[in-house]
């Protein structure tokens, strides 16, 4: 029982710093240069003219056109999806440090 519950607690932190994270990106607009992208795109036709241009000429930029996308809808899902990939990346991160990831 001590061990599963050790198991669990491991993950209590992040748990932690994702609520902290949903509150604050509730209050708060911390990616502020990401706002320009939602006034360039504005409609899924020009969004698609943007995808359609980082995936041809540059693709390392490809997130430009999730940006875009997450602001049609009032900052509401970039504000929460947001918290959910820092959570993820860390995990990933953890899960890669204690060696659980292998090929």
């Amino acid at each position: 029982m001590r061990k599963k519950l050790n198991r669990y607690l491991i993950y209590l932190p992040f748990l932690a710093v994702l609520l902290i994270l949903l509150y604050q990106y509730s209050h708060g607009f911390p990616q502020g240069d990401d706002f320009s992208y939602s006034i360039r795109g504005g409609s899924l036709g020009r969004i698609w003219d943007f995808y359609k241009l980082y995936y041809l000429n540059y693709g390392p930029r490809m997130a430009n056109a999730l940006t875009q996308i997450f602001l049609l809808w009032d900052l509401t899902v970039w504000k929460v999806v947001t918290p959910f990939v820092i959570i993820s990346t860390s995990l990933l991160l953890f899960y890669y440090a204690k060696g659980r990831l292998r090929d």
